[in-house]
């Protein structure tokens, strides 16, 4: 696959400066066979990685700046979302809880604000959101599932290009569930 995507594009591995990768979070199994072959790449050709918060890259590539408040919920799987919200709109918290627990938490800190909420945990968990929401949920149509690749590269391009970035050639995948498998030295 990447051999193609160079030729398609008349480039070789020597024409690129660095890898962009979505670290997560996302499901287990995907993420530690994308980084494993990210890294693997970055090993073998000697070019570094850079690694990408996939949930606050999505929240920045689809944040409704009209809103008040604008909520990125990923499918976390067993009625969990993995969530990023930004309450004062400078920092963006992220986390993961139950889906009832999340729209209840947010409905007493913004119980009189309209809220954007995106995402394939959006979709998901629709009827919820709409039956606790109301007419303060805001979803847009066609509702953005996840954060693109074109976004994932900007932000990754960002990082590159600041002075504290420090050239890496091995990433592990940013879990946000407590308790998931956690890689060892021996792996």
């Amino acid at each position: 696959l990447t051999d193609s995507l160079l030729k398609n594009n008349n480039l070789t591995i020597s024409d690129i400066d660095f890898i962009a990768i979505n670290q997560g979070p996302g499901p287990f199994t995907t993420l530690r066979v994308i980084i494993t072959t990210a890294n693997g790449i970055s090993f073998a050709s000697k070019k570094p990685i850079v690694g990408i918060d996939g949930i606050k890259a999505f929240f920045n590539e689809h944040k409704n700046t009209n809103s008040s408040v604008t909520i990125a919920m990923l499918n976390a799987y067993s009625n969990d979302v993995y969530y990023a919200i930004s309450p004062n709109k400078k920092e963006i918290q992220t986390g993961y809880k139950n889906i009832e627990v999340f729209l209840k938490e947010i409905t007493q800190k913004h119980t009189n604000e309209k809220i954007t909420l995106i995402g394939n945990g959006t979709e998901l968990h629709k009827d919820m959101i709409r039956s606790i929401f109301d007419k303060k949920a805001i979803l847009p149509e066609p509702m953005p599932q996840t954060c693109s690749i074109e976004q994932v590269g900007i932000e990754a391009l960002q990082i590159w290009n600041s002075k504290d970035y420090k050239k890496t050639f091995q990433l592990t995948p940013l879990y946000l569930k407590q308790g998931n498998y956690k890689p060892s030295i021996q792996d």
